[in-house]
Order: C-alpha cells, then sequence, then structure tokens
C-alpha cells in the first residue's frame, strides 16, 4: 500500500531517544541544572521528563493533566496513562502547545467543554487512538482550524451523525485518521468541508456499502489516498465516487474477487475517475478477466495497478487491453501457471512489472513468454522466486528497453552462451544472485554491452577460467558481485578492461591459492584503476603478494575480514593512498608493524582490526602500533580515525603478563630502553660475521695472501739472491765477510731424493737453475767412477743448503735414507738447522718420518719444512716458498 505524504507534524517528529539525551547531560552540567528547573523532583512518581520544549509523560500513572511544567511547551505526550479526558482546563496552561498525544488512555467522551482547541490555539496535531471513544458531539471541534491531523484510531466510534458535520471547522485539515472502529458508513456530513485533506483512513471497519452521497463531505477536495482496505464491502452504489478527487484508491483484503462481480461492480463506478493507483491486494481474486478492467479504461490517469497477493493462477488474454495509460503493474505473491502470448497485450505505456513470487514453477522463459510486452516501453522486469529453471534463446527479444532485470532466487541451472539475453542492448542492472548453478562462457554478457551492475552471489559459480574473460566489453561496469560461490580459479585478465568497476566483491570463495608464494601470484586486480570498493573476506588468505594491490590508486574500502593473515609484505598497502575503511578482523594478525600500515594509516578514516585477533603485545610486534592507537582515539589532531572498540575489542593474547589486557595499556616506555641493546647487537653481529667470512676467506685463499704477501714483502725488503759459485775468486778487495763466506759453495741445494723421484726434481727443481739457483742432482753432477759416499759427503760440505725430497720411494732407499738423510741430519745438528730444507711430497704421520728418516718436522724452522700442494693452483706459493728456503742466508 502506498503512503501518503504526511504533512509537517507527525509522531516522529517529537520521538525522543534517551541515550544522546543522558550523554548529552552528563557531559553538561550545567544542562542539567537548568532543565532540573522544569522537572518535577525526581523522587515524584508522576515526574515528567521534559526537555527542548516537549514534556514527556507516558507510562506514568497520570489520572491528570500534569499542572506544574513549563508554560512554553510546545509538545506533550500523555500517552500509557489513566486519562478519562483531556481536561481542557489544565491544558490552558500551555497555550503555546502544537502537539498533543494521548493515545492509550481511557478517554470515552470529548465534549466541547472538554475541546482542547479552545485553549490551544496553534494545536496542529491531536492524537487520540487507543481510547474508549463512542461518539462524537456536535461543536467539538470548534476552534480547531488551526488543526492540520487528527488521529482518531483505534476507538469505537460507531457513527457519527451526518447532519451535524462535526468536522466542518477543521478547515486546515490534511491528515482524518479513523482506522480501527466500528463505522458502517463514511458519510460524516452532508455539506462539502475539510477542503485541505489529503488522506482520508476508513480501513478496518465495518463499512459495506458505499452510496451516492457518502464521500458529499470532500467532493472536488484534491485527496491523495483513500484507504478502504479490511472492510467488508459488498455494494458499490451508481455515483458513490461522483465528483471524488483522490489519486490513490486503497481497497486491500476487501473479498472483491469473491465473486468476481463486486470488483466489477467497482471498476464501473470508477469509470471515468481522475484515480493514478488502484490497490487491489488480497481480494482473493484468482483470474483476471477482461471484463472488470474494462471499465478502468476510461480514466485517463491511471499508472498504477496492485494485484498482488490475490493466488492468481490465471490471466485471460487481453485482460489488460485498455490500460493503455498503465505504467506499472504488480502480480506479486501469486500462483501464476503460465504466461501466454497476449498475457501482457494493450499496455502499451508500460514500463514497471513486478512478478516477484508470481509462480512457484513457471519453468523455462521461451521466446514468446513476454513477446506480449513487445508494444511496452518496459524499463523494470522482476521475475525473482519465480521458479525460473532456464532462460532461453531470445527469451527477451521483446523488451529492447528494458534497463532492470531481476532473475534472483530462482532454479537456474544452465551455461548461459550469451543468445539469453539477445536484444538487452539497454540493460543497465542484471541480478541474478541465489540461483542453482549458473556457468559463464566467454559471450555470456557480449549482448549487453550497456551493463552497470552484475549480481552473481550464490550461483555456484566455481571457476572463471574461460579463454576470454566473461566480462570482455563491459566497459560500463561499476558493480559486480561474484560472493559466495567458493570460487577457487581466476585468471590474471579476468577483470582486465573493466575500467569502470567501482566494486567488486569476492568475499565467501577460495582464492587463496591464487596467491600463494609456492606458485607465481595470480594478480587478478591489475588495471582496476576507478576501483572504489573491494571485498575479499572469507577467501582463507594467509599470503598476500607484495604487489596484490598495486594500482589501486582510488580504493576507499577493503575488507578483508575473517581470513588467515599473520603478517603482510612491507608496502603492500602503500598504493593505497586514498583507502578511507580497512577491515582486519578476524584474523591471526599478532603485530602490526610501522613499515606496513605506518603510511596507510595516516588517511583511514575507519579501522577495523581489533576483533579476534591474537595481538602480541611485546614491542616488535605492537609498539608503534599501541602509541599510534593511542593517538588515533585520543588525540585531537587524530580525531577523524574512527576505531569502533579501541578499548574493548584490541586485547593481548601474548606474551602471558599481558594476557586479556588491552592494547591501550601496553608499555611502550620500556620499548624506549631497546634501543642501545640493539645498537650493541648491529655491531656484535657484524663483527661476527667478519671474523666467519674473514675466516672462510684465509681458509680456502689464504696461500694467495701469503704468496702475494711474500712476493711483496722480498720486492719492497729487497731480496738477498744467491751469487754464482764461480763468482768467488773474482771478488774485490773491500766486501764484507759475508760475501767472501758464500764463495766457499759450488753448489746453493745438495738434493736427496729417491730414483724413483727423479721426474719431480726434473719437472720442478731443474727450472730453478734458470733463476740463478745451482743444485746438485745424483743423476747430473755424480762423478762417474767415484765412490758414492765420498762423492756424497764432498759436494754435500760444497752446498750451502740441503733439500730433503720425502716420498715413500725414499723410506724404500735403503742407500739414501742410511746414509744421505743421515749426513743431512749430522749437519743439521753440528752447524746449523737452517741448512736442511725437508720437501714433504706426501702425507704421512710425524711418528712415520721419525721411524724411517730419524727425522721431525719440528727439528727445523717452519720456513724450512714445505708440503706439497694438494691444489695445483697453488704451487707457485710453494716454489716461492722453496726459493726463499734456498736462499735464506
Amino acid at each position: 500500500m502506498v503512503v501518503a505524504e504526511r504533512p509537517a507534524y507527525s509522531r516522529a517528529t517529537f520521538k525522543i531517544t534517551w541515550t544522546p539525551l543522558l550523554l548529552l547531560l552528563v557531559a553538561q552540567p550545567s544542562l542539567l541544572v537548568q532543565v532540573a528547573s522544569y522537572v518535577l523532583p525526581s523522587t515524584t512518581p508522576h515526574s515528567c521528563y521534559v526537555f527542548n520544549h516537549t514534556a514527556d509523560c507516558r507510562h506514568r500513572q497520570l489520572s491528570h493533566v500534569p499542572d506544574n511544567l513549563p508554560t512554553d511547551l510546545t509538545s506533550l505526550l500523555l500517552e500509557h496513562n489513566r486519562l478519562h479526558s483531556l481536561q481542557s482546563h489544565l491544558l490552558a496552561r500551555y497555550p503555546a502547545l502544537r502537539y498533543l498525544e494521548a493515545g492509550y488512555n481511557s478517554i470515552s467522551q470529548m465534549s466541547p467543554n472538554d475541546n482542547p482547541c479552545t485553549v490551544l490555539p496553534n494545536l496542529a496535531v491531536l492524537s487520540i487512538p487507543h481510547n474508549q471513544l463512542g461518539k462524537l458531539h456536535n461543536g467539538v471541534f470548534e476552534s480547531c482550524s488551526s488543526l492540520a491531523e487528527l488521529d482518531l484510531s483505534f476507538n469505537t466510534l460507531q457513527r457519527t451523525s451526518a447532519d451535524e458535520n462535526i468536522f466542518a471547522p477543521l478547515t486546515n485539515l490534511t491528515v482524518l485518521n479513523v482506522t480501527h472502529n466500528h463505522l458502517q458508513t463514511v458519510n460524516i456530513g452532508t455539506v462539502m468541508q475539510l477542503p485541505q485533506l489529503r488522506y482520508l483512513n476508513y480501513s478496518n471497519n465495518l463499512i459495506r456499502t458505499l452510496k451516492k452521497l457518502d464521500f458529499l463531505f470532500v467532493q472536488n477536495v484534491s485527496l491523495y489516498a483513500i484507504d478502504l482496505s479490511r472492510n467488508p464491502l459488498q455494494t458499490f452504489a451508481d455515483g458513490c465516487f461522483k465528483d471524488v478527487l483522490f489519486d490513490l484508491l486503497v481497497l486491500d483484503s476487501t473479498a472483491l474477487g469473491s465473486p468476481v462481480t463486486k470488483l466489477t461492480s467497482l471498476c464501473r463506478q470508477l469509470k471515468g475517475a481522475p484515480l493514478k493507483a488502484l490497490s487491489l491486494r488480497n481480494v482473493q481474486l484468482r483470474s483476471v478477466k477482461s471484463q472488470p478492467f474494462q471499465y478502468l479504461a476510461s480514466c485517463p490517469f491511471l499508472a498504477r495497478l496492485d494485484l498482488s497477493d490475490n493466488g492468481l493462477t490465471d490471466i485471460d488474454d487481453d485482460a489488460f487491453t485498455g490500460l493503455q495509460h498503465l505504467e506499472e503493474l504488480i502480480l506479486e505473491s501469486n500462483n501464476l501457471l503460465r504466461l501466454s502470448g497476449n498475457t501482457f497485450r494493450g499496455l502499451s505505456a508500460l514500463k514497471y512489472l513486478h512478478m516477484a513470487n508470481s509462480s512457484r514453477s513457471l519453468g523455462a522463459i521461451g521466446k514468446d513468454t513476454l513477446s506480449s510486452l513487445s508494444q511496452s516501453p518496459l524499463l523494470y522486469l522482476n521475475l525473482s522466486r519465480s521458479g525460473i529453471t532456464k532462460i532461453s534463446k531470445g527469451a527477451f527479444q521483446s523488451t529492447p528497453h528494458l534497463q532492470r532485470l531481476d532473475l534472483g532466487l530462482n532454479k537456474l541451472n544452465q551455461r548461459l552462451m550469451g543468445d539469453e539475453f539477445a536484444g538487452l542492448s539497454a540493460v543497465l542492472d542484471i541480478y541474478m544472485s541465489y540461483n542453482t548453478y549458473v556457468m559463464l562462457t566467454s559471450g555470456s554478457f557480449a549482448n549487453t554491452p550497456s551493463l552497470r551492475r552484475l549480481w552473481l552471489s550464490r550461483t555456484r559459480l566455481t571457476s572463471l577460467d574461460t579463454d576470454q574473460s566473461p566480462f570482455y566489453g563491459l566497459v560500463n561496469l561499476t558493480y559486480l558481485d561474484l560472493s559466495n560461490n567458493n570460487m577457487g580459479k581466476v585468471l590474471a585478465d579476468t577483470f582486465r578492461g573493466l575500467a569502470a568497476l567501482q566494486t567488486l566483491k569476492l568475499g565467501h570463495n577460495n582464492l587463496a591459492r591464487l596467491w600463494k608464494h609456492n606458485n607465481p601470484p595470480v594478480l587478478y586486480l591489475d588495471g582496476l584503476r576507478q576501483l572504489r570498493s573491494l571485498e575479499l573476506l572469507f577467501n582463507g588468505f594467509d599470503e598476500v603478494p607484495a604487489a596484490a594491490f598495486a594500482g589501486l590508486s582510488n580504493l576507499r574500502l577493503l575488507n578483508m575480514n575473517s581470513n588467515n593473515m599473520d603478517k603482510f609484505p612491507p608496502g603492500v598497502f602503500n598504493p593505497l593512498t586514498s583507502l578511507a575503511s580497512l577491515d582486519l578482523r578476524r584474523n591471526l594478525i599478532t603485530g602490526v608493524p610501522e613499515e606496513v600500515f605506518g603510511e596507510v594509516f595516516e588517511h583511514l578514516d575507519d579501522l577495523w582490526l581489533g576483533t579476534r585477533n591474537p595481538f602480541d603485545c611485546t614491542c616488535d610486534s605492537l609498539g608503534w602500533f599501541a602509541n599510534w592507537l593511542r593517538n588515533a582515539t585520543g588525540s585531537p589532531g587524530r580525531a577523524h580515525v574512527h576505531v569502533p572498540g579501541a578499548a574493548t575489542e584490541y586485547v593481548c593474547r601474548t606474551p602471558p603478563s599481558y594476557f586479556n589486557t588491552s592494547v591501550l595499556a601496553f608499555d611502550t616506555l620500556a620499548c624506549k630502553d631497546h634501543a642501545p641493546f640493539f645498537v650493541m647487537y648491529v655491531v656484535s653481529q657484524s663483527v661476527l660475521l667478519s671474523v666467519v667470512v674473514v675466516a672462510l676467506f684465509v681458509h680456502f685463499q689464504g696461500w694467495r695472501l701469503q704468496y702475494f704477501a711474500s712476493v711483496l714483502g722480498n720486492r719492497v725488503l729487497g731480496y738477498e739472491s744467491l751469487p754464482s759459485v764461480n763468482d768467488g775468486d773474482g771478488e774485490e778487495d773491500g766486501q764484507d765477510v759475508g760475501a767472501a763466506r758464500r764463495a766457499q759453495y759450488s753448489y746453493d741445494a745438495f738434493v736427496i731424493c729417491s730414483c724413483e723421484d727423479e721426474h719431480w726434481t726434473s719437472r720442478y727443481l731443474e727450472p730453478l737453475e734458470e733463476n740463478g739457483i745451482k743444485l746438485w742432482l745424483e743423476e747430473r753432477d755424480l762423478p762417474g767412477g767415484e765412490v758414492r759416499a765420498e762423492a756424497y759427503s764432498s759436494s754435500m760440505q760444497q752446498s750451502r743448503r740441503v733439500l730433503v725430497v720425502v716420498t715413500r720411494a725414499l723410506f724404500r732407499d735403503t742407500y739414501c735414507r742410511k746414509f744421505a738423510v743421515a749426513q743431512a741430519r749430522k749437519r743439521a745438528i753440528e752447524q746449523n738447522r737452517d741448512d736442511v730444507v725437508l720437501a714433504l711430497l706426501e702425507d704421512f704421520p710425524e711418528f712415520e718420518l721419525f721411524h724411517k728418516l730419524g727425522l721431525r718436522a719440528a727439528m727445523f724452522p717452519s720456513h724450512c719444512v714445505l708440503r706439497w700442494p694438494q691444489d695445483p693452483k697453488r704451487l707457485p706459493l710453494f716454489l716461492q716458498q722453496l726459493r726463499i728456503a734456498l736462499g735464506n742466508a
């Protein structure tokens, strides 16, 4: 039922809300004192509450109008008391009263002596519902010319004498409500009256007949609505609506359809009426015939017809023929069995067709189902809850002007190929949520290029992995709802091209796998530059890639409620420069670091983060956020940030010392003491890391340093090279004693090695002679015919050093081992340990060296014990050390 526009004075205008009033009084103690001066003491059982020129005396068990209220009252509420009359002599104390409500009392009569208008010249609203008024006396409304609204509903009024014209003085009345009384006629006067009346409500009375002159009192009055619903109407006399000007006639629940002749009689009386809207809800109309509505063809202004809640099963062909001015037809909550090709023929001006819940099993919508609308400029079509199972190809070819299509709450179970929406080139909204199963293809919406809003929630749309996005070409789409589908697959280009999209709902799906770090993330939000609202709640997210929200600079609302998020990558929210509302409730967030949330929090208006997040109240996790939260909720500079439940929902879970404690109570002063320790930690870790790196470098590459240091040192400090053994005889006088001493040697080194190692000496030792080092080698320098022992002894005395090449082959060479090595050992002991150089070409234990040769490596200086390198790269170092050992004076 369409409710008429109420005048300026209504109950809502003076409704008092206790909570803000109490908060205001607490915040303003002076105001409390001021108000108290107008109110009875609180200990008085009948005290009223007074505020802003309004006295609330409801539920005070009053038997009379209070006489101790401020005299400047404009509103007085006396509902739910024990008043038996309005007691105008007491109301005279309040001459400025404009609103008087006395419902739910025991007022049984209103006489001219109790007329409140005589003492209240400005009274505009008089409400006396739920009383015991049985009759109105003549003159009761004298002096009530200022009254605009009169409510006498829920009383026991049986009739008023039409001859008395009781309501004639109400020249400015706009609303008259006499619903729920015992009236048997609508006639309340014999002369025209109530010239300003707009709304006349006679519903729920005992009116059975409308006579010819019943509406004489409002003839030629421009009424908005007449409500006669829930009356046992049986007869409509000829001329009962003659010269009555009204826009809306409400006859709901009046049993006009049984038999249908009553409806026919009604329509006959409405013939030619300036009616704009007719409401026939629940009038027991089981079928629509052409006869009743043929009389309405002469109503040139009839634009709205409501036939809902009738249990309609059948509509005859051409039933609405003649209603060429009808713009809106409501057939909701019926039980239609079919729609034929002629059902809506003749509705050449129809723009809005409401058929929600009009059928339990409409089945498939074929090409002919809506063909009768081909001549109608239909803009709105609601087919929700109609048992639709399929949309056939070209089903909407007859509605080329359609802008909104509602197919929600049906049983659609099909793959949309695109031909189903052929002809809907002008459609703006398509609602398809709450269907059995809808699967999209690349061309599903190819015929709806103007589409702006699309609802596909709860359609079991589990995947969007088509070769081409089903939303391709929807450049005007601003709203897309894909929530509650358990959808698990979306491609990177699914939403690409939706340049105008502002709202995207993806909640209650299964998209967590798309953002796992194990696989390359699917950045399906890329390119949505105009997006304003994004819902990702209930998706099971536990990871978010750093570039997930890249490019969403216009996003205003982000909802990631009820996921499994613990940590976010630094800077993930930085692209959201316009974000105003962030919802991260019901996750697993333990910390709110500044590097993640610092920038986005600067421009937030609303933050929803507290509920069911197990915060870790430690310096690392919440040190920064606790200070931010205190500033945002208590500092005037950050008062614009709305943080619901800041004191109650932001609760610590760890450590145990802060369990169930508000985050606002977390002491962040202790966090400042961590700064020196942090510096020490950084320094110690840096030193430790440096030592490890140096140790590893020395272990693996130290030989290079040793080699270059040796070469560089000898070049810088000077290297004492060995003189030629032939230079001793040609030395001039004046050379030092050391030079004379060096001249006595013929060889720089006497080499002791096994015959098996001669190949080694020829490969690595003989090239040293090119650098001026002269070696004694047995295979080359042993004189022929000379005793070997004597030759060994003589040559060893003429050599500055003795080089022993130690291998296991030497251990097996008895002569070298027992004689040559023994002579070298004797020289080291008797002369100088630096004279013997050991070249260990193999690895063997120290005890084996001593057991075989009677030598220990410890007997000699470190620079005289050389070990053959396992790594060929270290050979230059070995040879350099050998040259140094042989050339050291």
